[in-house]
């Protein structure tokens, strides 16, 4: 079953069309099934005190903030993993006014990356404190 629109940029400014929705909505669902199957893989492996999933921090996200338009607030991101290595995860978070880069530097900061001055480009101000154990 092939997607009528081409790629899913198109969707992504759907403008409301049912069947662009429909279609959105099934690529979403086929995404994450593959997303599920790999922590899952990643999960199944044991490594030293746990799995490969407790050592590793994987993330999923979306420059879609909001219906038909790119912007830089409130995207939806998702980071799974790590809580060997000091991420503590709670559920859903939801962080107003604070960049996307503060999670990459979340990342970074649990790897011992030393972080750059300018890092993301000035997106980036601090780490989330909140997922950290």
């Amino acid at each position: 079953m092939g997607m009528p629109y081409g790629e899913y940029h198109t969707l992504t400014h759907h403008a409301e069309d049912v069947d662009k929705l429909k279609w959105m909505a099934q690529v979403d669902y086929w995404t994450m099934e593959e997303w599920a199957y790999f922590l899952n893989k990643l999960k199944a492996m044991k490594e030293g005190d746990g799995t490969v999933l407790d050592h590793t921090m994987v993330a999923w996200g979306s420059p879609g903030g909001t219906l038909n338009a790119h912007n830089r607030d409130m995207l939806p991101a998702m980071l799974c993993g790590g809580r060997r290595i000091g991420v503590k995860h709670q559920g859903h978070l939801m962080k107003k006014d604070v960049y996307l880069g503060n999670l990459w530097q979340t990342m970074a900061d649990r790897m011992g990356m030393p972080i750059p001055k300018d890092f993301q480009g000035g997106e980036a101000n601090g780490v989330i404190s909140e997922l950290l154990g």
